[in-house]
Formats: C-alpha cells, structure tokens, sequence
C-alpha cells in the first residue's frame, strides 16, 4: 500500500440513512414515552429541540469522515475525533442556548439530549469502525506503511 493508493470510500449514505432512520424511531418513542413520565409542560419542546439538534449535527459530522476517509488511517481519526469534539461543543452549546434563553428545563432537556446523542453516536462508531476495519484498510504485515 504506497502512499498515494486511496482507501475504499466511507459509506456515507447508508450512514446518513442509518442516522436519519434511529432518529425517527427514537423522535417518535421519545414523543410518547416521555411525556408519561414527567409532568413538565416543556417536555415535548425539550424532545423536538433535542432531537433536531443531535440529529442534524451527527449527520452533518459525518462529512470530515468521508472526506477523509479515503486518505487512510489517520486521516479518517482526524475526521472521527475532530467531528466528536464538533458535536459535542454544539450540542453543550445548544444545550446551554436553551436552558437560559428558551427556558427550558435541564432534567427534561439534558434527559432528550442524551436519548438522542448517545444511540445515534453508537450507530456513527458502528460504521465507522467497519470501514476502519475492512481488511484491504488496515495495512498488511510486510507493507511499507506502519500505523504508529
């Protein structure tokens, strides 16, 4: 494997559709269950905001990783934790946005948030580690690049 040869490409629809499809289920599950638990008015506002939040933003950082996917290894680990520190800051951010401007409360909206973040962010790390994982990916034993 020499340095100029590109690596598969990251498979970034399926991704995109594996995201979008967990967030529908999830949106719709939250919808009905949470509602049962809390008593707080706000409750169905905390889960759209939510729920648009993570969703948009863990399919939006998943495009570094298919840009930089096919340059290797490395590359593609930038792109991974590059876009996690992404997520994470715009999601304290809009957590932070809606708990003091909007008003919401922070049990009911920290509770969606996690609902949505923590499967959808499993379902990135299932992907991405696949493709990381392909055998033509990961240098052989005799080949030239070492993974350092």
């Amino acid at each position: 494997m020499s340095g100029n040869t590109l690596q598969p490409r990251f498979p970034l629809f399926t991704t995109l559709a594996a995201l979008l499809g967990a967030s529908v289920i999830l949106f719709v599950l939250a919808w009905t269950v949470f509602p049962t638990v809390t008593d707080e008015p706000a409750t169905r506002s905390c889960i759209l905001f939510a729920g648009i939040l993570v969703s948009v933003i863990s399919m939006l950082t998943m495009i570094p990783v298919a840009i930089l996917g096919p340059m290797g290894l490395m590359p593609t680990m930038y792109g991974v934790f590059g876009s996690m520190a992404v997520r994470m800051g715009i999601c304290l951010g809009g957590a932070i946005y809606a708990n003091r401007v909007l008003e919401m409360p922070r049990v009911v909206l920290v509770a969606s948030l996690m609902w949505f973040y923590l499967p959808l962010m499993l379902i990135e790390m299932a992907s991405i580690g696949r493709y990381v994982w392909q055998k033509d990916f990961i240098p052989q034993p005799g080949n030239s690049e070492v993974i350092a």
